[in-house]
């Protein structure tokens, strides 16, 4: 288990992401719901930056793995988008 700042810098074998409820896909784009940001990103008062840091954060998570990497988002959208890109499905 671990944060963006613990994952900086390292590989794994394998590894696992979970979106929250923080970063949702909504009419065709990433929407960043503030009351769910407990980091200091928090601090980011222009609401597209703070985007922008939340898909910076996931992609460093998203990427740190050789083999692969499970994605899980709590998101019903973000399951959808992930299907529609070809991301294959093994639990709902």
């Amino acid at each position: 288990m671990g944060c963006v700042h613990t994952a900086q810098g390292l590989e794994y074998q394998w590894g696992g992401v979970i979106m929250g409820p923080d970063l949702t896909w909504e009419n065709g784009a990433w929407v960043a719901h503030r009351e769910y940001v407990k980091s200091k990103a928090s601090r980011i008062e222009d609401d597209a930056e703070l985007t922008r840091a939340l898909r910076n954060a996931y992609g460093v998570l998203m990427s740190r793995s050789i083999h692969g990497t499970v994605l899980y988002s709590v998101d019903p959208a973000v399951r959808a988008l992930f299907a529609e890109l070809g991301v294959p499905r093994t639990f709902e």
